[in-house]
């Protein structure tokens, strides 16, 4: 996608996390198809679990209660200052969302809402012990 290629020369290496086969083998394709398979790590798992050390940006794009579950993993998986951006959320779900998360230490920043849909973006902020 745009969005991707955008992003990526850039920065650094991606993790994609999704605990069904066949969205990891659509990712990976995808990530061939714009010769940045080089540059990311696609696995097979739940929520956070596979990710190792602390990431810069963490992206979910699933269900509120998803959103909800991945971000209560990662406060401790985030560097100081780094960011948490959800999306696809219905704007009848944001302040369940953010105030499930703003419970473990996250600070909203940015709020986007389009014909019913929303986005969060989120940040750890420094000095947080998480």
């Amino acid at each position: 996608s745009v969005v991707e290629r955008k992003l990526l020369p850039g920065g650094g290496r991606v993790v994609a996390i999704d605990f069904d086969p066949a969205a990891v083998e659509c990712t990976r394709r995808n990530l061939q198809a714009q010769h940045l398979a080089n540059r990311a790590r696609v696995l097979i798992g739940e929520g956070l679990a596979p990710l190792r050390g602390r990431a810069d940006v963490i992206v979910a794009n699933i269900r509120a209660d998803a959103v909800v579950a991945v971000g209560l993993e990662a406060p401790p998986r985030l560097q100081e200052g780094g960011r948490y951006v959800v999306a696809g959320l219905l704007e009848t779900s944001l302040p369940a969302v953010q105030e499930s998360l703003e419970a473990v230490g996250l600070r909203v920043v940015r709020t986007e809402t389009l014909d019913g849909w929303s986005s969060l973006t989120f940040v750890r902020e420094a000095g947080d012990p998480a």
